[in-house]
């Protein structure tokens, strides 16, 4: 599938870095979708500050980016309803996660991917009442997101093997490093290796 229309549904800090993250690759089209009102630019332009002073980035690129985001706050708006690929970016909560794919997956196109951001939650549960679940998939973004290149992609259990591929090869394009995580486990995988190291860094302390 050639994804072209991205759309992050969440405005705030994380939903910012991603929409960001996608500016890299000038093929995407970047959306960002949120119930309230919110400065995504104004937003990007602070989280990015750093990279413009360190000579990173220039404040000129940076607006050249900053140019396709486009923003929303209306769930029927066109920018939905085209989404090749939408990311969700809303809090850690199950219900509010639920409630809003129930929303997007009734407004998108039938082939359309969703993936969710989370470091916690189980793609699987997030995903259990939709009716395309195979082309649902987990992905965590490690914050800031758009700094960090790690990102985690996770299949739940009904994820596709195509599914995964596509939103790997996204996620590459745009310049991250992505994992993928074959199974929906508990912590991930990098999330399980750090408390793996804290436990042991504990033992070590403990035992002198």
């Amino acid at each position: 599938m050639n994804i072209k229309n991205i759309l992050i549904a969440g405005g705030g800090m994380m939903g910012k870095n991603i929409a960001f993250v996608f500016t890299a690759n000038p093929d995407y089209q970047i959306s960002v979708y949120d119930l309230y009102p919110t400065d995504v630019p104004g937003g990007i332009r602070k989280n990015c500050a750093q990279l413009i002073e360190k000579g990173v980035l220039t404040a000129e690129e940076l607006e050249q980016r900053l140019q396709r985001i486009d923003f929303t706050t209306d769930i029927d708006s066109e920018l939905i309803k085209k989404a090749d690929l939408v990311i969700e970016a809303v809090f850690e909560d199950m219900q509010i996660k639920r409630e809003t794919f129930a929303k997007l997956e009734a407004r998108c196109r039938p082939d359309t991917i969703f993936c969710t951001n989370t470091s916690v939650m189980s793609p699987s549960e997030i995903s259990r009442e939709l009716k395309y679940r195979s082309r649902f998939v987990g992905t965590h973004f490690w914050n800031p997101g758009h700094l960090i290149p790690l990102v985690e992609v996770v299949k739940s259990d009904a994820t596709s093997d195509e599914t995964a591929e596509t939103v790997m090869d996204v996620l590459t394009r745009a310049g991250k490093k992505p994992v993928l995580c074959k199974k929906d486990v508990p912590g991930f995988i990098a999330n399980r290796m750090q408390h793996a190291l804290w436990r042991e860094a504990i033992s070590i302390v403990e035992n002198g």
